[in-house]
């Protein structure tokens, strides 16, 4: 039986190069479609209290994760053979993060995901216009795709057995933990089913929508600050995971994400 919206939790959470990427950037087509950008892995010495995003030469760079070319020419030649953290990853439908670490506090909500089968997890990223195939200033965030959660792993402490390799072996955070038994660091590890996509249009996060399916503590609603843009606000109340709390403002998320001509099956479906 088929589980019904109202009957399933939705996380939404921030990923993908940012501001903070001086030179990598995820690019927004005039037609709708993007390139999701993921962030890099840092040159650095393993330290899993200090370094997040450790050197693994088991991940691609740059060069190899970019299938076209042309969205070479919106990046700083200098992240071409960088490492690519590459998740939430959508080949396989996984995402690893650690809700339990202070240093990592913006993924605590993540725990609010069941174990059962349904939830769904939304992804939002940074994207930079490209307009007469040139890079400009106008940066917003945008839903960029969805994992409905079939299974995962908590407190990942030791190599995952072969089955477990099977299901999330294309985790950056197991392919870590393969490079250096260091990073299995209690992380959890979640796997999509095949209703699962990356959206073929970006769908736009903005005030408009942040009103609609996000409530301030003690569910109030937020009041929006003329004076800040919309990547400032969010920036700081999406800055953690984010549970969508009520029917109705799940609702209008998947509806928002069909309106932006997105063929997602499930959404109509449970809708």
């Amino acid at each position: 039986m088929l589980k019904a919206l109202r009957d399933r939790e939705i996380i939404i959470i921030n990923v993908g190069a940012n501001k903070n990427h001086s030179g990598l950037i995820s690019p927004l087509y005039e037609d709708g479609t993007f390139f999701f950008m993921p962030i890099p892995e840092e040159d650095k010495e393993p330290d899993a209290k200090k370094d997040l995003f450790p050197r693994c030469p088991a991940l691609p760079t740059y060069r190899d994760f970019i299938k076209d070319q042309k969205v070479w020419h919106y990046i700083s030649d200098r992240y071409l053979e960088k490492r690519v953290h590459n998740d939430p990853e959508f080949g396989t439908f996984t995402y690893g993060d650690n809700p339990e670490t202070i240093a990592i506090g913006r993924a605590a909500n993540l725990k609010h995901l069941r174990k059962d089968e349904g939830d769904l997890l939304f992804f939002f990223a940074g994207l930079t216009s490209i307009r007469n195939s040139e890079k400009t200033d106008d940066y917003h965030f945008y839903f960029i795709g969805f994992f409905e959660i079939c299974n995962r792993r908590k407190h990942v402490i030791k190599m995952p057995n072969e089955e477990d390799l099977k299901i999330f072996g294309q985790n950056a955070h197991i392919k870590r933990g393969q490079a250096n038994p260091d990073f299995f660091n209690k992380f959890w590890v979640w796997k999509g089913s095949s209703n699962s996509q990356l959206f073929s249009k970006a769908v736009l996060f903005d005030q408009n929508l942040a009103g609609k399916i996000l409530v301030a503590p003690e569910r109030r609603q937020y009041d929006w600050p003329s004076d800040k843009s919309d990547v400032q606000l969010l920036g700081t109340r999406a800055r953690v995971a984010r549970q969508i709390i009520g029917y109705d403002r799940k609702r209008i998320l998947l509806e928002q994400v069909l309106r932006a001509k997105n063929d997602v099956p499930l959404f109509e479906s449970i809708l």
